[in-house]
């Protein structure tokens, strides 16, 4: 037989507020930071549930992004649904630090158009720079065969 389980209401899972705003449930993070709560005989995150609860379903494609950037926090107020990319480029990892690039951390040239050298998709090299490897590693090349041949 199938156990039925009531739908929690916000009010019924515990959680204390911030001073920042954020709402944190007594219950202990999960390996990659976010709080769980066993409902209904399954393990769920908390800040889907609340987010379930306040504004409806995940749309399907779409994830729930911390907009306070605390992955323990399960305030609706601060969670919305979007798409991986974007809850990508809004966080702080290597992605979207690259992506906010305007400029070349190497030589400090703007990063447009015009000073760009056309890679795979995605990637953005300075040409600039890229005319210096280039130029660098034929002169390496140029000075290995000299020396394989004695011409020095």
């Amino acid at each position: 037989m199938l156990l039925e389980y009531k739908k929690p209401r916000i009010r019924d899972i515990p959680y204390r507020i911030d001073p920042s705003g954020c709402w944190f449930s007594p219950n202990k993070p999960g390996p990659k930071g976010y709080l769980q709560l066993h409902l209904g005989g399954k393990l769920v995150l908390i800040h889907r549930q609340f987010y379930e609860l306040a504004k409806g379903p995940v749309p399907a494609g779409l994830v729930i992004d911390h907009l306070c950037r605390n992955k323990a926090c399960c305030n609706p107020d601060h969670l919305e649904a979007v798409t991986q990319k974007e809850n990508t480029m809004r966080g702080p990892g290597p992605a979207a630090r690259y992506a906010k690039r305007t400029h070349c951390p190497k030589c400090g040239l703007e990063l447009s158009s015009n000073n760009l050298r056309p890679k795979e998709i995605g990637r953005r090299r300075c040409l600039n720079c890229d005319r210096k490897r280039v130029r660098e590693s034929n002169r390496r090349w140029r000075a290995n065969q000299q020396m394989k041949f004695g011409l020095v």
